[in-house]
């Protein structure tokens, strides 16, 4: 079992390198486009996307691609737990790291979507 929470741990340590590059990187752009993005008010990325330049739609995919990744590892580690294998107690917290690390990647996905759900 020792192996199994390694590999997960290991998987969760890959969601995070995810997670701080998609957060980093939208956070750049973010800052690069302020004007665009307070423009009458707050605009969603969703809405100011079309007058980024190319090279920087390209960097809101490649973030949105690791978000997906990050989501579809959360995924398969919250299936291996499912199959009744609970981590170690001396895994470092090991599952309210998984939550928080869901959350995170809620809470970013929601900011990337965010105007396309209230249309």
């Amino acid at each position: 079992m020792y192996c199994q929470d390694s590999e997960l741990a290991l998987t969760l340590n890959d969601v995070e390198d995810y997670l701080h590059r998609a957060q980093g990187k939208l956070s750049r752009i973010l800052a690069r486009n302020l004007p665009l993005f307070f423009r009458g008010g707050w605009c969603s990325l969703p809405e100011v996307l079309p007058q980024l330049d190319k090279e920087q739609q390209w960097e809101v995919a490649e973030a949105v691609g690791w978000l997906r990744t990050a989501r579809s590892l959360l995924s398969t580690v919250r299936q291996e737990l499912g199959k009744g294998h609970p981590p170690e107690p001396e895994s470092n917290d090991f599952c309210g790291r998984l939550v928080r690390l869901e959350l995170r990647v809620d809470r970013i996905s929601r900011w990337l979507l965010c105007e396309e759900e209230k249309r």
